[in-house]
C-alpha cells in the first residue's frame, strides 16, 4: 500500500487527506450523512461520509463510516493498473470516542 499511496497519491506534495464537513444530518437513530469537502492528491470535491455511532447517550463510543469516490475526479488516471484498482474507491472510518466533559449527545429517535 505504501507504494499506491506515494505513487498514486503524491504525499510528498500532499502529506494529508482530509474531509471537511458543512452540513450533518441524522438519518435514524444512530446513523448520519455528513456533506463535506474531501481533498486528496490537492484536489477538492463535494463529498458524502455516511456514519453509524454506537455510543447514544453513554460516555463512549464507536463511529464507523464509509465514503466513495472516483478515483479519476481527482487526478489519479495515469500509471494506475486499471485492473487491480476500480475507478470508485471506498474509504472506511472506524473512530473511537470518550466524552471528557459535557452533557452527553442527545440523538432524535
Amino acid at each position: 500500500m505504501a507504494a499506491f499511496t506515494h505513487r498514486y497519491c503524491h504525499t510528498a506534495e500532499n502529506p494529508y487527506i482530509t474531509f471537511r464537513s458543512t452540513k450533518i444530518t441524522q438519518t435514524g437513530p444512530l446513523t448520519f450523512e455528513l456533506d463535506g469537502d474531501f481533498t486528496i492528491r490537492g484536489v477538492t470535491k463535494k463529498e458524502k461520509l455516511k456514519l453509524t455511532d454506537s455510543g447514544n447517550g453513554s460516555p463512549s463510543g464507536n463511529i464507523i463510516g464509509t465514503m466513495a469516490f472516483d478515483r479519476k475526479e481527482y487526478g489519479m488516471n495515469s500509471g494506475i493498473p486499471f485492473i487491480k484498482i476500480a475507478n470508485r474507491v471506498e474509504v472506511s472510518v472506524n473512530l473511537r470516542w470518550k466524552r471528557i466533559s459535557g452533557p452527553p449527545p442527545v440523538f432524535e429517535q
